[in-house]
């Protein structure tokens, strides 16, 4: 978690020991994901997209899906999140279930 008790500078020094909460872990450096070389954080799978985002990215990916199930995983995948947020991962999680 990020800590509200000591508020980062706007610029950080590699002189300044202080941890402000936002570091990664140890197991982050040591084993990062397989996307990060692309410059994809695990967050990205978790962040909130609309519908027409989320099928850019999969027929990017290669996945042949046309619209009608598109609209079906999503609306299932919507379930999933108190507020009917999808990301990619539940996105594939329900496609992978389905």
């Amino acid at each position: 978690t990020i800590r509200s008790d000591i508020r980062a500078p706007g610029l950080k020094s590699v002189a300044d020991h202080q941890n402000y909460g936002d570091e990664v872990p140890a197991g982050a450096l040591l084993y990062p994901s397989r996307f990060i070389d692309s410059g994809i954080s695990g967050k990205d799978f978790l962040e909130a997209r609309s519908k027409e985002e989320i099928a850019e990215i999969f027929t990017a990916a290669g996945e042949n899906i046309d619209e009608d199930h598109i609209a079906a995983i999503f609306s299932q995948a919507a379930t999933l999140d108190p507020k009917g947020r999808v990301s990619i991962e539940s996105f594939r999680r329900t496609l992978n279930g389905s």
